[in-house]
């Protein structure tokens, strides 16, 4: 394949060959981590970019249009990937912030230690779950990741990572009623 053009190999990526993926991967895997280094900090924040940016790449590979800058195209998969990942953290840190500011708005003592008995007794049953489990419900939870962007994370199905998120809810339930 090394003798194909870049609309060579783009059809033929667009038509689902693997080759032509890898082909793709190969040449533009540095270039969408050095974009990435312009809006994120960490190495580990660019690989994850990279990978979701050619997750993506191949789940929609069917628009990809050789008449247009291929560049352009795989920049702003990458850059809406990043802002998407950033919006989530954003709301996530909104949403702690909300309980906190709830924490410290509490007038009644009552209340604020029932609040943190609670917040204690549930913290205690998440760390009963099975590690697995245990990961999958905190990346859920805790980092906002959809079912899909766990199971491709944790390189799962998202049948399985269904699965143990229904597990892990139904045995929180559990431990927690006899708390409430």
């Amino acid at each position: 394949m090394e003798n194909y053009s870049d609309n060579i190999l783009l059809l033929r990526l667009r038509d689902g060959d693997s080759e032509a993926f890898s082909r793709v991967w190969d040449k533009y895997k540095h270039r969408v981590y050095s974009f990435a280094s312009r809006y994120l900090d960490s190495h580990e924040d660019r690989l994850d970019a990279v990978q979701l940016t050619f997750v993506k790449l191949w789940e929609t590979r069917e628009r990809i249009r050789t008449d247009l800058s291929f560049n352009n195209y795989i920049y702003t998969i990458v850059k809406n990937t990043i802002f998407h990942d950033k919006q989530k953290k954003v709301n996530h840190r909104a949403y702690l912030e909300y309980l906190k500011e709830f924490k410290q708005s509490t007038q009644n003592t009552e209340e604020t230690v029932l609040f943190d008995d609670c917040n204690e007794h549930f913290r205690t049953a998440v760390s009963h779950l099975a590690k697995q489990r245990r990961k999958i419900f905190l990346l859920r939870w805790e980092r906002g990741l959809s079912y899909k962007e766990i199971a491709e994370r944790l390189e799962l199905s998202v049948k399985t990572v269904e699965t143990h998120l229904r597990l892990a809810t139904r045995q929180l339930k559990e431990e927690m009623s006899d708390f409430l």
